[in-house]
């Protein structure tokens, strides 16, 4: 058994910030460092403000530090890159120093170093008469040039091409290629005309971010963090206080372990199919829209000419028949919608398949009727039963997924 001995470093600090290699403490206006060998605290500098807190990435011993001040009608804050240089100590390159209306806020820095250029990131919370909104700014710089740092707002893309705004739970890192890589949480439209609060994971692509969704659940999703590069972890408020633990992942051992179907998955397919089968039925009484129509054409011609009706003129009949699938075609597109294409599997959800869908199960329904027919038939019931199987097979295949 190994017995380590506790030392206590500093004593009333207000926060911290740490890497493998480095940690970072802070008092009300010392930053200090500790000595990893000796296990001491060693001081870095004093400032005039209030230290509002210290930041690290992973790979480097340079800091920001964030200092605050407050004023009557306004706050200041000035934010300081610190870089170690091996004569001076740390070499300082002041990165923000304005007035920050009572309304704002600057927090969340975060910066990545390639070379002399050095990226910073930051959030800006605004509180507007009730309206609050997150954005995130970005800035790069070479050091040692004193040229004025310039932050540009990052505009966030999803995949439908619509605007993420009010990004929070905000994790930056690097990608495999070096590239910078964003997650954070808002909400957006999960589907048509439904919210919810989901992870999403972006990379730079020219001026715009493109998001890629890394969460589908229907509750509020927090705290996302990245479990090395394959894998995401978050928390899902589903009750007051309470949370569930969840993630996704690309790592093929993981995926193989998740397909593997235990009781917990038998019993949520069958809950799935009933509810699938439910949603199908409220499909099957919508198609009361593309029906109607084709009855009351047949009951005039009933009441007017009933003789047509009696000797089944092929006029009539074509006419019924192609107001039922015509009036069926312009409907059902209304329903492929984001709901539809967001929960459909791929081999219902490709481009074109609300036109696709609609005329292969109009065909399927019609072969059918026609293998299936008995002489006794007369055309007006086969056409009949050629409305209700295609509305059956309209609600199986494609009525789940739409509501």
């Amino acid at each position: 058994m190994t017995v380590r001995k506790k030392t206590s470093l500093i004593n009333m600090f207000r926060g911290m910030d740490s890497n493998p290699n480095t940690v970072i403490y802070f008092k009300d206006n010392e930053i200090l460092t500790v000595d990893m060998n000796l296990l001491k605290a060693k001081s870095l500098k004093k400032v005039p403000d209030q230290i509002y807190s210290v930041v690290l990435n992973d790979k480097s011993d340079s800091f920001i530090s964030v200092r605050k001040s407050s004023k009557e009608t306004t706050k200041h804050i000035k934010v300081t890159f610190h870089q170690p240089d091996h004569h001076f100590g740390y070499q300082e390159h002041v990165i923000l120093d304005k007035d920050e209306q009572i309304k704002e806020n600057h927090f969340g820095f975060y910066f990545i170093e390639n070379g002399r250029d050095v990226t910073i990131y930051y959030t800006l919370f605004t509180n507007n008469s009730g309206g609050k909104s997150y954005k995130i700014y970005q800035g790069t710089n070479p050091l040692n040039t004193n040229k004025e740092w310039d932050f540009n707002l990052m505009t966030f893309i999803d995949n439908n091409g619509v605007k993420l705004e009010n990004p929070k739970f905000i994790q930056y890192g690097v990608d495999e290629n070096g590239q910078a890589k964003v997650m954070f949480t808002t909400r957006a439209l999960k589907s048509n005309e439904k919210e919810a609060v989901n992870v999403y994971e972006t990379r730079a692509d020219g001026d715009v971010w493109k998001t890629e969704l890394r969460s589908t659940t229907n509750h509020q999703s927090v705290h996302p963090y990245w479990i090395g590069e394959d894998s995401v972890m978050w928390l899902n408020l589903v009750g007051y206080k309470e949370y569930t633990f969840s993630g996704a992942s690309k790592h093929p051992d993981v995926i193989k372990k998740s397909l593997k179907i235990t009781k917990v998955d038998l019993k949520e397919a069958v809950s799935a199919t009933v509810l699938s089968l439910f949603q199908g039925l409220i499909f099957a009484m919508s198609s009361v829209y593309w029906i109607t129509p084709a009855v009351l054409f047949a009951l005039v011609i009933y009441i007017v000419k009933i003789k047509l009706m009696e000797d089944e003129d092929k006029r009539i009949l074509y006419t019924i028949l192609a107001l039922f699938l015509g009036v069926q075609f312009i409907f059902i597109q209304k329903l492929f919608n984001t709901h539809y294409y967001m929960y459909a599997p791929d081999y219902l959800a490709f481009s074109g398949s609300s036109f696709v869908l609609p005329i292969a199960l109009a065909l399927a329904s019609g072969a059918a009727v026609w293998y299936g027919r008995r002489q006794d038939w007369s055309k007006l019931t086969a056409i009949s039963y050629f409305a209700v199987l295609n509305t059956f097979f309209l609600s199986l295949v494609v009525g789940p997924y739409m509501f």
